[in-house]
């Protein structure tokens, strides 16, 4: 689990523990095997899991609840170029249409590289309607940065992503 720029290990019965400076905080699981995704991040009744929360420090331990699924979606298929050749030198990006979901550190932000027949898969992506472009240049660092949000959302097509599903969108590189 990470924190900000806490990590923190699961104990053997489910439990963690995270000692942080007070301060606003997203939680995020990496290392879950497919098909599992985090659903949910409830603290304090609301579910918060696209939402910075601040964590007290001192006084009595927080709950922080997180809910696990097996139904994650994934977004696959091929990347091609203007003549519909498979293509393997660009990134895949996927991010929402909703640009408040558009930041550094969303869930709703992904991205992947094609494998050598142009194929990508995108996992752990939360359902809705997503922006999808293959572009060339982009790193994983990169998923910060407010241009290359603008760059992927001019270039992008739409495509719908349902729960549980695996949702195929060809790529098509148009520059």
């Amino acid at each position: 689990m990470r924190s900000g720029l806490t990590w923190s290990q699961l104990i053997e019965d489910g439990r963690f523990d995270v000692t942080t400076p007070e301060s606003n905080r997203v939680v995020r699981l990496e290392g879950l095997e497919a098909p599992w995704s985090l659903e949910s991040v409830l603290y304090r009744r609301r579910n918060v899991i696209n939402i910075p929360f601040e964590l007290q420090s001192g006084g009595e331990p927080e709950r922080v609840r997180l809910v696990l699924t097996d139904q994650g979606s994934r977004l696959t298929w091929m990347v091609h170029d203007q003549n519909d050749h498979p293509t393997t030198d660009r990134a895949v990006i996927a991010l929402p249409v909703n640009a408040t979901f558009r930041h550094s550190g969303s869930r709703h932000v992904r991205l992947s590289y094609p494998d050598l027949s142009g194929r990508y898969d995108v996992s752990d992506l939360p359902a809705g309607v997503h922006l999808v472009a293959a572009l060339s240049g982009i790193q994983e660092g990169d998923l910060h940065d407010a241009p290359m949000f603008q760059e992927t959302a001019a270039a992008g097509a739409e495509g719908a992503i349902e729960t549980g599903m695996v949702s195929r969108f060809d790529v098509q590189i148009t520059r």
